[in-house]
Parts: C-alpha cells; sequence; structure tokens
C-alpha cells in the first residue's frame, strides 16, 4: 500500500461518525412498550373505564387475570363489593376476554400512566 494510499484510508476512519447520544432509541422503546401494553390490556381497559363506578385503573391483563389499582383502602373495598355483587359478570360478558380473576392492590398511577 502507496503512502497516500494508506493517509486516504486513515482519513477515511477519522471522518466516520461517532455514535452520537441520541434520544431515538429511547423514543422506539418507549413507543414499542406503549404498543405492548395498549395490546396486553386491550379492550378490557376500555369496558373497565365505562362500567367500573369507583375510581381505579387496570394495570395489567396477563393469563386472564386482571390487575387492578386503586388509591386507597376504602376505594379497594367497594370495588370489591360491587365486583362481588356481579360487577366481574358484566366485564367479562361485555370485554369478551377469558376472565378468571380480577386482582385489587393500592396503586397510584404515576402522571405518565394517567389518560
Amino acid at each position: 500500500m502507496t503512502p497516500n494510499a494508506k493517509y486516504l484510508e486513515q482519513l477515511r476512519a477519522w471522518r466516520t461518525r461517532k455514535n452520537t447520544p441520541s434520544i431515538g432509541l429511547q423514543i422506539q422503546s418507549l413507543g414499542r412498550e406503549i404498543t405492548r401494553k395498549r395490546r396486553q390490556v386491550g379492550s378490557i381497559g376500555e369496558v373497565w373505564a365505562r362500567l367500573v363506578p369507583v375510581e381505579s385503573h387496570v394495570i395489567s391483563f396477563r393469563g386472564g387475570i386482571l390487575t387492578v389499582g386503586v388509591p386507597d383502602a376504602s376505594a379497594q373495598f367497594a370495588l370489591d363489593r360491587w365486583l362481588r355483587s356481579g360487577g366481574n359478570v358484566r366485564i367479562e360478558r361485555e370485554a369478551r376476554a377469558p376472565l378468571k380473576r380480577i386482582r385489587i392492590m393500592p396503586h397510584q398511577p404515576r402522571s405518565d400512566e394517567r389518560a
């Protein structure tokens, strides 16, 4: 290799772009997470929001188990009473999802989770 060719190769190596830190990958990751969450919760989240009288929100729906968050113990008690009085049957019928169990847990949604 001639000295000029070697010098050109060095210039090409020096001129390549370094990996610049950007938020592109983080935005793509967030988009995938939101899509996965929407697919996971599906129509049962919409049915839940429409039917349930108590302040609560769907956290996840996986394997037939619906996990729901409530802000405090009084909301948990009211939701439990509503579900035991036939609310779970209404939700399962309208959502058309294989619902095995509804798990209620205290959970304050983060500001970016609120819809």
